[in-house]
């Protein structure tokens, strides 16, 4: 039987590999209570754990970049179309959020560039640049 000290670190190690592995997908969408309510979704523990957000300048919100583990694509795309908006696999150069570095956020920041990641329908963004 392993400890509880074991198995934190064993999780740690499967969530910093699972960091590597994140599928990229372009959002587009009309209305955002379909996409938002998707991202809670995935970010409880039950389904992908987080979730990682990704927006440039100059880009309307609306299309937004959401990163998941390769693992739970399938998921996301029923889940797009059930919700109502469109995925677009995109491999972007998405910075990671530096660990530590994140801010409790209420909502996305619009007109600067932003890293974040949902974790238990909390949002947490670090402003880029």
């Amino acid at each position: 039987m392993r400890s509880w000290l074991q198995a934190l670190f064993a999780g740690r190690q499967q969530r910093r590999q699972s960091g590597a592995e994140l599928a990229w997908f372009r959002l587009r969408y009309h209305d955002p209570a379909g996409p938002t309510r998707c991202i809670k979704l995935l970010s409880r523990p039950a389904a992908c754990g987080s979730v990682y957000l990704y927006g440039r300048p100059g880009e309307a919100v609306s299309q937004l970049y959401l990163g998941i583990p390769a693992a739970h694509t399938r998921l996301l795309q029923r889940m797009a179309a059930d919700f109502g908006f469109s995925l677009t696999a995109a491999p972007v150069a998405a910075p990671m959020p530096p660990r530590g570095g994140l801010t409790a956020v209420t909502a996305l920041p619009g007109d600067r560039p932003f890293v974040g990641r949902v974790v238990a329908e909390a949002l947490f963004v670090s402003l880029i640049g």
